[in-house]
Protein backbone atom coordinates (compact mmCIF):
# COMPACT_ATOMS: atom_id res chain seq x y z
CA UNK A 1 0.00 0.00 0.00
CA UNK A 2 2.75 2.17 0.85
CA UNK A 3 4.10 1.63 -3.15
CA UNK A 4 0.60 3.17 -3.91
CA UNK A 5 0.47 6.26 -1.72
CA UNK A 6 4.17 6.99 -2.94
CA UNK A 7 3.61 7.23 -6.41
CA UNK A 8 0.37 9.34 -5.87
CA UNK A 9 2.58 11.73 -4.01
CA UNK A 10 4.84 12.09 -6.11
CA UNK A 11 3.10 12.44 -9.03
CA UNK A 12 0.94 15.06 -7.11
CA UNK A 13 3.54 17.09 -6.53
CA UNK A 14 5.22 17.00 -9.95
CA UNK A 15 1.89 17.55 -11.06
CA UNK A 16 1.49 21.09 -8.93
CA UNK A 17 4.79 22.30 -9.64
CA UNK A 18 4.57 21.53 -13.66
CA UNK A 19 1.52 23.44 -13.20
CA UNK A 20 3.05 26.49 -11.31
CA UNK A 21 6.22 26.66 -13.55
CA UNK A 22 3.27 26.41 -16.44
CA UNK A 23 0.98 28.70 -15.18
CA UNK A 24 4.11 31.74 -15.76
CA UNK A 25 4.94 29.88 -18.81
CA UNK A 26 7.55 27.78 -17.96
CA UNK A 27 7.07 24.29 -20.10
CA UNK A 28 8.91 21.96 -17.22
CA UNK A 29 8.53 18.46 -18.08
CA UNK A 30 8.63 17.55 -14.76
CA UNK A 31 5.82 15.05 -14.71
CA UNK A 32 7.82 13.66 -17.24
CA UNK A 33 10.56 12.70 -15.63
CA UNK A 34 9.11 11.32 -12.41
CA UNK A 35 7.20 9.15 -14.37
CA UNK A 36 10.40 7.88 -16.48
CA UNK A 37 12.11 7.71 -12.69
CA UNK A 38 8.69 5.34 -11.46
CA UNK A 39 8.73 3.27 -13.87
CA UNK A 40 12.16 2.20 -14.14
CA UNK A 41 11.65 1.45 -10.55
CA UNK A 42 8.48 -0.15 -10.66
CA UNK A 43 7.79 -1.31 -14.09
CA UNK A 44 5.33 -0.70 -17.44
CA UNK A 45 2.32 -2.52 -16.15
CA UNK A 46 2.03 -0.65 -13.07
CA UNK A 47 3.08 2.74 -14.29
CA UNK A 48 1.16 2.90 -18.00
CA UNK A 49 -2.37 3.59 -16.35
CA UNK A 50 -1.10 6.63 -13.97
CA UNK A 51 1.08 8.03 -16.77
CA UNK A 52 -2.32 8.21 -18.68
CA UNK A 53 -4.27 9.55 -16.03
CA UNK A 54 -1.50 12.01 -14.91
CA UNK A 55 -1.42 13.01 -19.14
CA UNK A 56 -5.39 13.54 -18.79
CA UNK A 57 -5.49 15.88 -15.63
CA UNK A 58 -2.55 17.68 -17.06
CA UNK A 59 -4.00 18.79 -20.62
CA UNK A 60 -7.76 19.44 -18.40
CA UNK A 61 -5.77 21.40 -16.02
CA UNK A 62 -4.09 23.52 -18.86
CA UNK A 63 -7.07 23.77 -21.07
CA UNK A 64 -5.16 22.25 -23.93
CA UNK A 65 -7.80 21.12 -26.98
CA UNK A 66 -5.77 18.24 -28.26
CA UNK A 67 -4.61 15.81 -25.67
CA UNK A 68 -0.81 15.75 -25.84
CA UNK A 69 0.24 14.71 -22.37
CA UNK A 70 -2.08 11.98 -22.79
CA UNK A 71 -0.03 10.74 -25.86
CA UNK A 72 3.25 11.82 -24.39
CA UNK A 73 3.66 10.20 -21.24
CA UNK A 74 3.16 6.62 -22.08
CA UNK A 75 5.29 7.56 -24.12
CA UNK A 76 7.82 8.11 -22.01
CA UNK A 77 6.96 4.81 -20.05
CA UNK A 78 8.15 2.90 -22.88
CA UNK A 79 10.75 4.83 -23.42
CA UNK A 80 11.83 3.83 -20.10
CA UNK A 81 11.15 0.21 -21.31
CA UNK A 82 13.73 0.53 -23.61
CA UNK A 83 16.43 2.20 -21.36
CA UNK A 84 16.08 -0.58 -18.26
CA UNK A 85 16.41 -3.04 -21.23
CA UNK A 86 19.74 -1.44 -23.26
CA UNK A 87 20.39 1.17 -21.68
CA UNK A 88 22.84 1.83 -18.24
CA UNK A 89 20.75 2.93 -15.30
CA UNK A 90 23.19 2.11 -12.50
CA UNK A 91 26.08 4.44 -13.80
CA UNK A 92 24.29 7.92 -12.38
CA UNK A 93 26.68 10.34 -14.85
CA UNK A 94 25.07 8.53 -17.57
CA UNK A 95 21.28 9.58 -16.57
CA UNK A 96 21.54 12.56 -18.90
CA UNK A 97 20.96 10.30 -21.66
CA UNK A 98 17.59 8.98 -20.79
CA UNK A 99 16.10 12.53 -18.97
CA UNK A 100 17.32 14.50 -22.14
CA UNK A 101 15.53 11.68 -24.51
CA UNK A 102 12.44 12.11 -21.85
CA UNK A 103 12.28 15.65 -22.12
CA UNK A 104 12.75 16.29 -25.90
CA UNK A 105 9.60 13.33 -26.28
CA UNK A 106 7.62 15.63 -24.18
CA UNK A 107 8.17 19.41 -25.16
CA UNK A 108 8.53 18.93 -28.69
CA UNK A 109 4.63 18.42 -29.86
CA UNK A 110 4.13 21.01 -27.25
CA UNK A 111 6.25 23.26 -29.45
CA UNK A 112 5.08 22.08 -32.47
CA UNK A 113 1.41 22.14 -31.33
CA UNK A 114 1.42 25.38 -29.49
CA UNK A 115 3.20 27.15 -32.84
CA UNK A 116 6.24 27.77 -31.28
CA UNK A 117 8.47 26.54 -34.77
CA UNK A 118 5.49 28.26 -36.82
CA UNK A 119 5.39 31.75 -35.13
CA UNK A 120 6.38 34.21 -37.82
CA UNK A 121 8.35 36.67 -35.05
CA UNK A 122 10.56 33.49 -34.19
CA UNK A 123 13.52 32.07 -35.65
CA UNK A 124 13.89 28.62 -36.30
CA UNK A 125 17.31 28.84 -34.60
CA UNK A 126 16.34 30.71 -31.19
CA UNK A 127 13.57 28.38 -30.80
CA UNK A 128 15.87 25.29 -31.44
CA UNK A 129 18.25 27.28 -29.05
CA UNK A 130 15.84 27.25 -26.44
CA UNK A 131 14.80 23.60 -26.61
CA UNK A 132 18.46 22.59 -26.57
CA UNK A 133 19.15 24.49 -23.37
CA UNK A 134 16.00 23.41 -22.00
CA UNK A 135 17.03 19.64 -22.58
CA UNK A 136 20.54 19.97 -21.39
CA UNK A 137 19.72 22.50 -18.04
CA UNK A 138 16.47 18.92 -17.38
CA UNK A 139 18.93 16.52 -17.90
CA UNK A 140 22.12 17.33 -15.85
CA UNK A 141 20.90 19.61 -13.54
CA UNK A 142 17.42 18.37 -12.56
CA UNK A 143 17.40 14.82 -13.26
CA UNK A 144 20.64 13.26 -11.80
CA UNK A 145 20.14 14.76 -8.59
CA UNK A 146 15.97 14.07 -8.73
CA UNK A 147 17.33 10.70 -9.03
CA UNK A 148 19.55 10.61 -5.81
CA UNK A 149 17.31 12.06 -3.90
CA UNK A 150 14.90 9.58 -4.68
CA UNK A 151 17.49 6.81 -4.67
CA UNK A 152 17.92 7.91 -1.42
CA UNK A 153 14.15 8.05 -0.09
CA UNK A 154 13.32 4.55 -1.51
CA UNK A 155 16.71 3.82 0.44
CA UNK A 156 15.27 4.86 3.63
CA UNK A 157 11.56 3.56 2.76
CA UNK A 158 12.71 0.28 1.79
CA UNK A 159 11.47 0.44 -1.70
CA UNK A 160 13.57 -0.97 -4.90
CA UNK A 161 16.24 1.60 -6.09
CA UNK A 162 16.12 2.88 -9.49
CA UNK A 163 20.25 2.28 -9.55
CA UNK A 164 19.35 -1.13 -8.83
CA UNK A 165 16.47 -1.70 -11.32
CA UNK A 166 18.59 -3.12 -14.43
CA UNK A 167 19.76 -6.25 -12.61
CA UNK A 168 16.11 -6.95 -10.62
CA UNK A 169 13.45 -6.58 -13.67
CA UNK A 170 15.85 -8.80 -15.38
CA UNK A 171 15.40 -11.47 -13.27
CA UNK A 172 11.66 -10.72 -13.72
CA UNK A 173 11.57 -11.11 -17.26
CA UNK A 174 10.35 -7.57 -17.64
CA UNK A 175 10.51 -6.96 -21.47
CA UNK A 176 7.00 -6.10 -23.28
CA UNK A 177 7.29 -9.09 -25.52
Amino acid sequence: MIHVAYIFILLFLALLFQLFLGSVGIVFPLCGLIIFYLTVVYGWKIMLFPAMITGVMLDLLYGRTFCLSLITLPVVVFWAVLWVDKGIPHDIYLQFIPAAISTLIYCLPIFIVNGYFFNLGASYLIISLILFILIIFISILVFIPLVLMLDFLNFKLRINLYRTSKKRLKNKNWKIN
